[in-house]
């Protein structure tokens, strides 16, 4: 009884998902992510700099 809930709760996650994403389709489009669209590379790259940053603060200040 109990594995059957665990199912039906995934099951009705993913398919309100699937739902959500496609009202958000319908009603803003593709073009909406090609405004909102933000630079991965750049994120990546910054959360690199402030990770290594705090590690050699943190060596130097013997954290």
């Amino acid at each position: 009884m109990m594995l059957l809930l665990v199912e039906w709760g995934s099951e009705i996650r993913i398919a309100t998902t699937k739902r959500l994403a496609l009202i958000i389709y319908l009603w803003l489009g593709l073009k909406f992510l090609s405004y909102t669209w933000f630079n991965l590379d750049l994120v990546w790259a910054i959360s690199l700099i402030a990770v290594g940053a705090f590690g050699v603060w943190s060596a130097v200040n013997g954290h």
